[in-house]
């Protein structure tokens, strides 16, 4: 990454990023521009001729088990979906504003619909 290796002073990051850089560059920071920010998400899918559906939705059951689920955000800095595995995360965690924005936050979103149904 730029930043971890003094490249940049400023610059974008994802979240995810940010959160697991901090253990490397204390000095990182994660900042949410007055401007506003921009909203994604991740998705599981299976393809329609996957050669496995079942392991595919067994590992999707798998991720999504708030233990599981709870373990991956703290590891890896992205926030969960998973409403219960949200409960079983560290304050340190769950009080990040990388992962977790405040309400604050979130005023100023930019969304751009790709596609349309």
């Amino acid at each position: 990454m730029p930043f971890l290796e003094g490249e940049v002073d400023i610059g974008m990051i994802w979240n995810g990023e940010a959160v697991m850089g901090k253990d490397v560059l204390e000095s990182l920071e994660y900042v949410y521009p007055e401007e506003g920010i921009i909203v994604w998400l991740d998705s599981f899918v299976i393809p329609k001729n996957a050669k496995n559906p079942d392991a595919a939705h067994k590992f999707i059951s798998f991720v999504l088990r708030p233990e599981i689920a709870a373990l991956i955000s703290t590891d890896i800095g992205y926030a969960t979906p998973v409403l219960p595995a949200r409960e079983l995360l560290d304050d340190a965690v769950a009080n990040n504003r990388a992962s977790y924005p405040a309400a604050a936050d979130m005023v100023m979103i930019y969304t751009r619909v790709i596609a349309t149904a």
